[in-house]
């Protein structure tokens, strides 16, 4: 009988503590699913889509993918409640909010989430049009990129600055069939053709597309005029931009265009704190989308037919102060706070540490001559400057990335940003006759003066210290080239 009590007290005892455990774990209900508006199967949209469902998962929100014709559609279709979040660009936004075309109704209940990357719009013109404005595209057809995509909404704001009026856009519209399986390969084709004069995308730069009908055929990319790009910058919607040669090889010198941010976006209604997780794992786990966006990239088209945006980073910058009413109030805590990337700042910080050790150690290490430092006393100059030197270049590096490296690929990266600084200093300072050295350019004016103003500063402690070099130097390889001269 005590036995059987006993067997009994154990057993509740055990099935006490599997409810217990039971409870402790979350059940499989409680796991958060969205739905994910990005872009075409196969298309950049679609594979940062892949790269944030990855990352999410990893936090316990299981995504779902769902395909779309790009940033109008998007925001259709998240306003009908097809889906909780999509990836949308910040002009689309910014017209379907008023209600504005190509929207035929407002959308009040739309805000953004994260910036995510910065695409720009490119222009391909016909063979032998020698246009130098999109003013001079009116009367003309021209393809505006998908229906209900982003190419559309920025094609009719290029050409809406250019002068061009609703009536006229509609007459100058040309469309492709939606059956056609590659509508920008149908447009490349019809341009060749002279069909059409004119053929816009708004996609991350270089396009491997857009690089491809450049090189094989004689079309040619059109560029903006500074007044158009200051006009659609104005609003905070467009940011400046250009195209390069180091993008595409074809160029025979850089062209003004408009780049556009790509944005996480959602609705109104949507749970608070979903939104809030989904805004903190995209600023905090930035590297690791971008590490695993690149993996996709790069398997999708390995060797050097790759996709080269595999290079750029995601947005770490603050979106415009004029987009700031757009985004939804449970993600405007996750937003960057700094003009420049948080880790950039730290970096920059760092090294001008490290650049006063070297100006304290400069002046005063050659004041003692103790045995143990002679030798080092002796040279500490020359280290000196050429050690101030090369911080300064690190920290022209760190600050080129941060405002170049979301929309060029050659500062991406701390290595690549500085490597591009020491080039364009190096080939500055030759001359252009015996220069071999063709640097990549920045896509910005900021990066552009950036780069200018660093090329001088890298060189400033050697610049100024010349003479003393030349002392040290002379004392130091005089007597000994004599000897050698002699021997």
């Amino acid at each position: 009988m005590h036995r059987k009590c006993a067997l009994l007290s154990l057993g509740l005892a055990g099935l006490s503590l599997l409810q217990m455990t039971c409870a402790a774990l979350p059940a499989a209900s409680d796991s958060k699913k969205i739905r994910l508006l990005t872009g075409t199967k196969g298309k950049y949209y679609h594979y940062v889509g892949q790269a944030l469902k990855v990352a999410l998962r990893d936090r316990g929100i299981e995504v779902e993918l769902k395909t779309s014709s790009g940033s109008k559609d998007n925001i259709d279709r998240l306003d009908k409640k097809e889906a909780e979040f999509a990836i949308v660009q910040s002009d689309a936004a910014h017209h379907a909010l008023y209600g504005e075309a190509p929207f035929t109704k407002a959308h009040p209940t739309l805000k953004l989430v994260a910036p995510l990357f910065t695409e720009k719009v490119q222009i391909l013109i016909r063979p032998h049009l020698y246009f130098s404005s999109p003013t001079e595209l009116k009367g003309q057809p021209i393809w505006l990129g998908l229906p209900d995509s982003g190419s559309e909404v920025s094609a009719r704001a290029i050409l809406l600055a250019s002068g061009f009026t609703q009536e006229d856009i509609k007459k100058s519209r040309y469309d492709i069939s939606t059956t056609v399986p590659n509508a920008f390969k149908e447009a490349v084709e019809l341009l060749r053709k002279g069909t059409i004069a004119a053929a816009f995308q708004t996609s991350v730069a270089p396009n491997e597309p857009v690089r491809k009908a450049l090189e094989d055929s004689d079309l040619r990319l059109l560029g903006l005029d500074w007044n158009m790009v200051e006009k659609l910058v104005a609003d905070g919607i467009y940011i400046e931009a250009s195209l390069q040669k180091t993008e595409y090889p074809l160029l025979t010198g850089g062209i003004f265009t408009v780049g556009v941010q790509a944005f996480l976006a959602t609705r109104d209604d949507v749970d608070a704190d979903v939104v809030k997780t989904v805004a903190e794992i995209v600023q905090q786990d930035q590297k690791m989308i971008e590490s695993e966006l690149r993996g996709i990239l790069l398997s999708k088209s390995p060797g050097k037919n790759r996709i080269e945006p595999a290079k750029l980073t995601l947005l770490g910058t603050p979106p415009k102060p004029q987009l700031w009413a757009l985004f939804h109030s449970a993600a405007k805590g996750s937003l960057p706070k700094w003009p420049i990337r948080k880790e950039d700042v730290h970096y920059v910080f760092m090294l001008f540490g490290f650049l006063g050790l070297i100006v304290i150690l400069g002046l005063f290490l050659p004041r003692h001559r103790k045995a143990t430092i002679n030798h080092v006393g002796h040279y500490v100059h020359l280290w000196s400057f050429v050690s101030g030197s090369f911080i300064l270049l690190l920290i022209g590096g760190v600050w080129l990335r941060s405002v170049e490296g979301e929309i060029n690929e050659h500062f991406t990266t701390l290595g690549a940003a500085t490597f591009s600084l020491a080039t364009t200093t190096i080939a500055n300072k030759l001359p252009s006759a015996i220069n071999p050295i063709a640097p990549p350019v920045p896509t910005t004016r900021t990066g552009q003066s950036s780069m200018l103003v660093f090329s001088w500063i890298v060189l400033l402690p050697l610049m100024v210290f010349a003479p003393l070099l030349r002392k040290k130097w002379k004392e130091s390889w005089g007597p000994r080239l004599a000897e050698w001269v002699e021997d």
